[in-house]
């Protein structure tokens, strides 16, 4: 099963600059597990955008953003006007210049590790 997302939350058509997400979930998988709660699953889930790169890069600054985005969670202009006041304000602002491509014709990137589970 595979789902395309925007990012940030927003509704943005499709003509739209931004990052742009993959979640695949591959059902049937057997095997060993890593975490003890894991045990008798048979699900991988593998996820994907169209970024190169990660803005959120520590704990401290995806909590930041994460916050950021709540409050202007309905205004995206003013999300990317508090963005802009920030130090690494060209981090967070790059991904929506990434170019404007075709969804299933982009290249995706994996933005961390995949993980199992029962959703």
């Amino acid at each position: 099963m595979a789902r395309f997302a925007n990012e940030p939350s927003f509704v943005l058509p499709d003509n739209t600059s931004a990052p742009r997400g993959l979640g695949m979930k591959v059902f049937g998988v057997k095997g060993e597990r890593i975490l003890d709660d894991q045990a008798g699953l048979e699900t991988q889930d593998f996820l994907w955008n169209n970024a190169p790169m990660v803005e959120l890069t520590d704990v401290k600054t995806t909590l930041e953003i994460q916050r950021l985005r709540e409050k202007c969670f309905d205004d995206h202009a003013q999300l990317k006007k508090e963005l802009t006041k920030r130090r690494d304000a060209a981090k967070q602002l790059a991904p929506g210049q990434l170019p404007n491509t075709y969804l299933l014709g982009g290249t995706m990137y994996s933005q961390g590790q995949s993980r199992r589970s029962n959703v």
